[in-house]
């Protein structure tokens, strides 16, 4: 009997020892193996699986911050394409409109005020926008008086504007005297055209 008890002790002993073996670190390809606890075949499967899902929502929200971040460079195009449009029919505006003087008279009309308010306007809405005023007389007097009282014309209009809280640097002024009619007549209609302030946007 007590030789049968010390064998089955010893085949319980040779058992334990191979299972701990069986569960030990093995030498495969130069690299340790830890074969005890490896995943199986379904553990790998689902852990493939979530990676895959977790690759596709980064890729999802990489989309959609694309997406937004083309959205925003879109409005903002449109948004600049919107003001250039509003500045250049504000240009248009500013540009088209003149100023008109008694005979040899460099003083603002009433009418000449109203318009260089609206112009001012323009220019505190745009203020990089520099301008050039244009004096400008009808055919009589020398041509020497013409540029001079062209230039105080032109000078009459900037001190307007300045006074209206208008950068002077930003404002230019020449004479052309009687060099450049509007209109080609030798009456007070004509005349009255060419006594006149034009603007331009530099």
């Amino acid at each position: 009997m007590q030789k049968w008890r010390i064998t089955g002790l010893v085949v319980v002993a040779l058992a334990l020892l191979l299972a701990t073996a069986s569960c030990g670190p093995r030498q495969k390809g130069g690299l340790q193996e830890e074969l005890c606890g490896a995943p199986t075949g379904e553990e790998a499967a689902l852990a493939l699986a979530r990676q895959e899902e977790e690759a596709a929502a980064e890729a999802e929200r990489l989309a959609a911050q694309r997406a937004l971040e083309a959205e925003r460079l879109a409005a903002a195009a449109r948004e600049r394409e919107l003001l250039q449009a509003r500045f250049r029919e504000a240009k248009v505006a500013f540009t088209s409109t003149s100023i008109y003087f008694d005979f040899d008279s460099s003083r603002l009309t009433p009418e000449a005020q109203q318009i260089l308010r609206e112009k001012a306007e323009f220019l505190k809405n745009y203020p990089e926008t520099e301008i050039i005023i244009e004096g400008h007389c009808d055919e009589r007097g020398s041509n020497e008086y013409n540029m001079a009282l062209g230039e105080r014309r032109a000078q009459s209009a900037k001190n307007f504007l300045v006074d209206l809280g208008v950068d002077r640097n930003r404002i230019t002024t020449i004479s052309y005297g009687e060099e450049r009619p509007l209109a080609k007549g030798h009456n007070e209609e004509a005349w009255s055209l060419n006594r006149r302030c034009e603007f331009v946007v530099q």
